[in-house]
């Protein structure tokens, strides 16, 4: 869910890396509001449980969602830290 309470997605992986760490990224496949068909990579960090704490909440929009970088080697390495872009478009051929 986003801030507005909109359905973003459901978390259909985790990303982790055992061996050197990386940070984990939570792997979202959207909804049917937002961008139907794609995947989002955010970082575990970028989330935070909604109030009812039965579903996780992500400061995000479309228009921010249209904008997501893709995702790639170095945003995983980084963890999300570049800046306000937390979500990327995945993609399984990244992997």
């Amino acid at each position: 869910m986003n801030e507005k309470q909109e359905k973003i997605g459901e978390v259909s992986d985790l990303l982790v890396r055992l061996g050197p760490p990386r940070p984990a990224f939570v792997i979202l496949s959207s909804g049917r509001l937002f961008h139907r068909g794609h995947e989002f990579a955010v970082p575990l960090s970028a989330l935070s449980r909604s109030r009812s704490e039965s579903r996780l909440t992500l400061n995000a929009d479309d228009a921010r969602l249209q904008q997501a970088p893709i995702f790639n080697q170095q945003a995983w390495e980084s963890g999300g830290t570049n800046g306000a872009n937390q979500v990327y478009l995945y993609s399984k051929a990244e992997e």
